[in-house]
């Protein structure tokens, strides 16, 4: 295993932030872990790094056990911070540069490996331009430049690239592919669904410190209830009706809100055409359907009851809604 963490614990005073995480990262894989903001995704990576003291556990990286990381380590892993790692009063030339003189210290190489890195992430237009100038997705852009410069064999990448604006996202992302395929592994934290199940190859959930779920997308998602979440434009519905519709076999879960009709299934065969034959038969007129398989987010919602990324009832506005669980 390139990461091994075994039931490891980090307290902030009565805060419980880390509580009695463990888990484990392959060599070669895009290992995801992925929560909402505040689940201490941050603080463990800060731990596995021996950037900050932990209460109680252990953490191996590459099968040796780690208290403080050696300088044979360091030259092993990249690390782009989700805040600012790197020199803002210099150039995006110099920053590359300074971390690649850090690790590798063969003469010639370290230039050699900045003008590699430009090109591959397309920044040498961008390379005299002082980091502060930049917009903050070309900061991410330099930050992340400057964790591979020196061809780590394992790479954090911490608070993921989702915000970042698509060109430069999918740029990360195509170079985290190619890093993978030459046997690397990448360590990335988010709290967006979607990237999550654009780039990585097995996730953990993590909520309140603790990883709840892991495994592949598949394999979490076949791991819960729902089996297909189903969304019918219903011009009109009385709650009588919408109580039949929650009786429908297979149907645990029915929403209405602004002439959206949003049911959800446990798996089985046949779910969306015996909510639709109910349509018929009762006289429902509807429109559009669009129906899903699950996501992570559902994943999320019915392990914690909550979603990753919570709206605001502040935000919403005053709404016609029903909600019916069995």
């Amino acid at each position: 295993m390139v990461i091994l963490g075994n039931k490891i614990m980090k307290r902030y005073g009565e805060h419980m932030v880390i509580d009695q995480l463990s888990l484990e990262v392959r060599e070669g894989e895009i290992y995801g872990l992925l929560g909402p903001v505040g689940a201490g995704k941050t603080v463990l990576v800060q731990c596995l790094l021996s950037l900050i003291s932990f209460d109680k556990g252990t953490v191996k990286l590459f099968d040796e056990k780690v208290c403080k990381l050696t300088n044979t380590m360091k030259t092993r892993i990249g690390i782009c911070f989700q805040d600012n790692g790197v020199f803002e009063s210099l150039t995006v030339y110099d920053n590359i540069y300074y971390f690649a003189k850090l690790y590798l210290k063969e003469k010639g190489k370290s230039r050699q490996a900045v003008e590699a890195v430009l090109e591959a992430l397309d920044l040498k237009e961008f390379k005299k331009i002082y980091y502060y100038k930049l917009d903050e997705s070309r900061q991410k852009l330099c930050n992340f430049a400057c964790a591979i410069v020196h061809n780590p064999d394992l790479i954090f990448v911490d608070g993921g690239v989702a915000s970042c604006e698509p060109k430069i996202k999918y740029k990360i992302y195509q170079k985290l592919r190619e890093l993978r395929k030459e046997g690397k592994t990448i360590f990335l934290t988010t709290h967006f669904i979607e990237e999550a199940e654009e780039i990585c190859d097995r996730v953990a959930i993590m909520d309140r410190g603790r990883i709840i779920a892991h495994g592949t997308k598949e394999e979490l998602k076949k791991s819960i209830s729902l089996g297909e979440r189903s969304q019918f434009h219903v011009y009109h519905i009385t709650e009588k009706q919408m109580e039949q519709v929650r009786l429908i076999p297979g149907v645990y879960y029915v929403e209405y809100e602004n002439e959206i009709m949003t049911v959800k299934s446990k798996r089985g065969r046949n779910n969306l055409l015996h909510i639709l034959k109910f349509f018929h038969d009762n006289e429902i007129a509807i429109g559009e359907i669009v129906s899903e398989l699950p996501t992570l987010d559902d994943v999320f919602w019915e392990l914690t009851g909550k979603q990753i990324i919570e709206n605001s009832d502040s935000e919403k506005p005053l709404r016609k809604k029903m909600n019916l669980f069995k």
